[in-house]
């Protein structure tokens, strides 16, 4: 019963979602091209110290893993997520691929969704004096922007975050566990 309850609202979403433009408002995407100062983010995928997010999206607090590293409440966090590292994205070709990748998981959607937001990336600019954060979670299919410290809206995704996780890598930015493999 549960299993096909949420086949039902994926569905439901995936169907309502897919007539919808996926497109980054016009000060975000001039932002996310053009924007100074980028810093790309490796970020714990949960919200309070302690508790953690597993498969079961309907599952009550209780019931959900807890990951130890993050019960650590000195952590640091961008939007309530812990943040495991950052690095400047001084090198213009790391700033290209970290764009390049965004953009190209965007065009990719197919109209997927998930009822989750397990974020392990972001990647911060600033743009014409304004910060703009594009805080990313490849596993269920969404990025959540800020403008500033507000929500601003969010796009859909679908890939990968090997690029991202290269160039966090390449700089010594610890990386989160991956997301549990899809059927």
């Amino acid at each position: 019963m549960k299993t096909w309850l949420v086949a039902l609202v994926m569905t439901t979403v995936a169907a309502f979602a897919a007539t919808r433009e996926n497109k980054l408002p016009a000060d975000a995407e001039a932002a996310l091209q053009h924007g100074s100062s980028p810093v790309l983010y490796s970020l714990l995928p949960e919200l309070a110290p302690g508790i953690g997010f597993d498969d079961d999206i309907f599952a009550p607090p209780e019931k959900k893993k807890k990951q130890s590293d993050a019960s650590n409440p000195a952590l640091e966090r961008l939007h309530d997520f812990p943040i495991l590292g950052r690095t400047d994205l001084a090198n213009l070709a790391d700033r290209n691929t970290t764009v390049t990748s965004i953009l190209d998981s965007m065009k990719a959607w197919n109209g997927v969704s998930a009822g989750c937001f397990h974020p392990r990336h972001a990647l911060r600019v600033t743009h014409q004096g304004v910060v703009f954060d594009f805080v990313i979670c490849f596993e269920c299919f969404t990025i959540k922007l800020y403008r500033g410290d507000e929500p601003y809206g969010y796009v859909n995704v679908i890939g990968k975050p090997d690029k991202l996780d290269q160039i966090l890598k390449k700089a010594g930015v610890p990386l989160p566990k991956p997301a549990p493999a899809k059927p």
